[in-house]
């Protein structure tokens, strides 16, 4: 089975390019880019990974993961996006 990767982002060019090359990869890809159909998805199966646009101005970001974890608790975040490298960020994500 391949792994599932979950990506949401509001840059339609990037959540395209990476689909594909994640895909050509041989990966199983949902990309997204608004948080509610993210979080259907996060619904309606597991996910081994989600990739997270943390400049989503669309939605309070903090919100938003602690939804994510409410419904797959253990989920690796990759972050993108010029606040992932923000020390501020950590108690958000945890």
């Amino acid at each position: 089975m391949a792994t599932r990767i979950l990506i949401i982002d509001s840059d339609l060019t990037f959540l395209i390019r990476l689909r594909k090359a994640l895909e050509q990869e041989g990966y199983e890809v949902r990309a997204i880019s608004r948080p509610r159909p993210a979080l259907k998805e996060l619904n309606q199966g597991t996910f081994d990974v989600a990739v997270l646009d943390l400049n989503i101005d669309w939605v309070d970001i903090e919100t938003f993961v602690k939804d994510m974890r409410r419904r797959q608790p253990d989920l690796p975040l990759v972050l993108t996006g010029r606040y992932a490298e923000d020390p501020d960020m950590v108690p958000v994500l945890q």
